[in-house]
């Protein structure tokens, strides 16, 4: 519902900070919108959860780049975002969905390891907020998930650059010819 009611309104920056008025489904006349009213009271409880979340974040993100990586480690952790996610992976392995579990398992590991590396790496600079957010933006799309294959024969696809099979019977290469 926030998504949706952000997207129709097109709001954006300090529109987060004031109540919003405007009708749940766009332009409709008086009538419908009384109907809405409940709806609009609920997408601003949300909206200020999530404003009151960002802000804390932003007065938090400042200082050195390890002061960042702390922040939006605490930030995290303050959410609760590891335990949520160590529970949705619990779920999956329960229906039996190791790939999913262990995806969300090395993205965590992986973010934390983003932060510790922008730590070391940036450690002497004094980066500026967008350059921090830019170095972290780069740090995360490089980093890779995995998976150990879950059966001695299976069939395993991929960008060449991504996959490393060990002794396969049988490659087939897509697209060796082109160009």
């Amino acid at each position: 519902e926030l998504e949706d009611y952000t997207y129709v309104w097109d709001i954006r920056g300090n529109d987060w900070k004031n109540e919003w008025t405007m009708s749940v489904k766009g332009l409709q006349t008086d009538e419908d919108f009384e109907q809405d009213k409940e709806a609009l009271c609920r997408i601003n409880k949300i909206r200020e959860c999530v404003y009151n979340l960002i802000i804390d974040f932003k007065n938090s993100f400042k200082g050195t780049p390890e002061q960042r990586a702390k922040a939006v480690y605490n930030h995290l952790v303050k959410n609760s975002i590891d335990k949520n996610l160590s529970l949705i992976c619990d779920e999956f392995e329960n229906e039996g969905d190791a790939y999913y579990a262990s995806a969300l398992k090395q993205s965590w590991d992986n973010l934390i390891m983003v932060l510790d590396s922008l730590c070391r790496a940036l450690e002497k600079e004094n980066e500026s907020e967008a350059d921090f957010v830019e170095a972290f933006n780069v740090a995360v799309q490089v980093s890779e998930i995995s998976n150990v294959p879950q059966m001695l024969d299976e069939v395993t696809f991929g960008g060449a650059d991504r996959i490393r099979p060990s002794k396969p019977k049988i490659s087939i290469i897509l697209g060796a010819n082109q160009g």
